[in-house]
C-alpha cells in the first residue's frame, strides 16, 4: 500500500496560503525527498521505484493546488455578492444625483439654447453682410444683394437682450455695406449697358465686314472649284484616251504573241508528231528484230532438240541392233517413244 510523501492537512495549507511564500516549506520538503532518492535503474523494481516518487510528487501538487482552488472559489463567491451590492448602490445613487440637479440642468440648457440663438444670428447678420458669395468668392447680384437687405431689416425684431448694441451695430454696418454694394453694382451695370450698346455696334459693323469678305471669299471658292472640276474632267478624258490607246496596242501584242504562240505549238505539234511516228517505227523494228531473234532461238532450240532426240534414238537402236535387225530395232524405239510399250521409256 502506497504512503503519502509528504503529509498534507487541509488546515495547514489554508494557514499557508494566509502569507507570503506560504506553500515554500512543501515544495522544499518535496525537494529534499527527491534530492536524497538513490535511483536504481538497473531493475525494474528500481525503476518502478523512480516512476513512483515522480507520481507521488504529483499528487502533492495536485492536493496543495486543489485546496487553493477550493478557498479561491470561495472568495469570488463572497466577492460576487459584493461586487452586485456595490453597483445597484452606485447606480441607485447615479439616478438620485441627476434627479437632485435636473432643475438646474434645464436651465442651464435653455439659457444655452438662447445665447445660441442670438450667437448664431449675429454670425447669420455677419454673413449676409458680405458682398461675395461664400461658397464661390464671386460678387452678388444686385437681387441678391437686395433680399440680404430685407433679412438683415428682419433682425431688429429680435429680443437680443446683452447682444442689441453688437446686434444693431451689425445691422446697421451691414444695411449700409450693402446700399453702397446696391448703388456701386447699379452704376456698374449702367457702365456695362453702354458699353454692351457700343459693343454691339462695333459687332454689327465688323459682322457686316465679315459676312461681305466671307461672301467674297465663297464666291472665289466657287469659282476655284469650277475650275479645278474643268481640270479633273480635261485629266479624266485625257486619262481615258491614254487608257484606250494602252488597251489597243495592248490587245494587238495580244494578239501577235498569241499567233507566235500558236505557229510554236503548230511546230512543236508536228515535231512531236514526228518524233513519235520515228519512235513507233524504230519501236516496230526492234519489234520485227526480236520477233527474227525470237524465231531463231526457237528454230535453234527444235534443232538441236531434234539432234539431241535423234542421237538418243540413235543409241538406243543401236543398242537393240545386238539382238535383232536395224529394221526391227528402229520400230522398237519408236513404239517405245509413242508409249506403245508398257514401263519402258527413253530418258532423253
Amino acid at each position: 500500500m502506497e504512503t503519502e510523501l509528504i503529509k498534507i492537512e487541509e488546515k495547514s495549507v489554508i494557514d499557508a496560503f494566509q502569507s507570503e511564500n506560504g506553500l515554500q516549506p512543501f515544495v522544499d520538503q518535496a525537494k529534499a525527498i527527491v534530492n536524497d532518492f538513490e535511483h536504481d535503474l538497473s531493475t525494474e523494481a528500481g525503476r518502478k521505484k523512480t516512476a513512483s516518487l515522480a507520481a507521488k510528487i504529483a499528487k502533492v501538487k495536485t492536493r496543495v493546488d486543489s485546496i487553493g482552488k477550493d478557498l479561491v472559489s470561495g472568495w469570488k463567491e463572497k466577492a460576487k455578492a459584493v461586487d452586485a451590492s456595490r453597483k445597484s448602490m452606485r447606480d441607485q445613487m447615479d439616478e438620485l444625483k441627476v434627479q437632485a440637479r435636473q432643475p438646474l440642468t434645464e436651465w442651464e440648457n435653455a439659457e444655452n439654447a438662447r445665447i445660441e440663438k442670438h450667437t448664431s444670428a449675429l454670425s447669420r447678420i455677419t454673413e449676409l453682410s458680405s458682398l461675395t458669395r461664400p461658397d464661390t468668392g464671386e460678387p452678388l447680384s444686385i437681387d441678391d444683394l437686395k433680399a440680404n437687405r430685407l433679412m438683415i431689416e428682419d433682425f431688429r425684431e429680435d429680443d437680443f437682450e446683452e447682444f442689441q448694441d453688437q446686434a444693431n451695430g451689425l445691422i446697421s454696418s451691414g444695411i449700409d455695406n450693402i446700399e453702397a454694394a446696391i448703388s456701386r453694382e447699379q452704376k456698374r451695370l449702367e457702365d456695362e449697358a453702354e458699353l454692351a450698346r457700343l459693343r454691339a455696334a462695333e459687332e454689327s459693323r465688323l459682322q457686316k465686314e465679315r459676312e461681305e469678305q466671307e461672301k467674297r471669299e465663297a464666291e472665289e471658292r466657287e469659282k476655284l472649284r469650277r475650275e479645278q472640276i474643268q481640270k479633273e474632267l480635261e485629266a479624266k478624258h485625257q486619262r481615258e484616251l491614254e487608257e484606250e490607246k494602252r488597251k489597243v496596242e495592248q490587245a494587238e501584242r495580244d494578239r501577235i504573241a498569241a499567233e507566235e504562240r500558236a505557229k510554236l505549238e503548230a511546230e512543236q505539234a508536228q515535231k512531236r508528231e514526228a518524233e513519235a511516228a520515228e519512235a513507233a517505227r524504230q519501236a516496230e523494228i526492234n519489234r520485227q528484230r526480236e520477233e527474227q531473234e525470237r524465231e531463231r532461238i526457237e528454230t535453234e532450240k527444235r534443232e538441236a532438240n531434234k539432234r539431241h532426240v535423234g542421237a538418243i534414238r540413235k543409241a538406243a537402236k543401236e543398242s537393240l541392233m545386238a539382238f535383232v535387225d536395224e529394221e526391227t530395232a528402229k520400230k522398237i524405239v519408236i513404239a517405245i517413244n509413242d508409249g506403245e510399250i508398257k514401263n519402258v521409256t527413253i530418258n532423253y
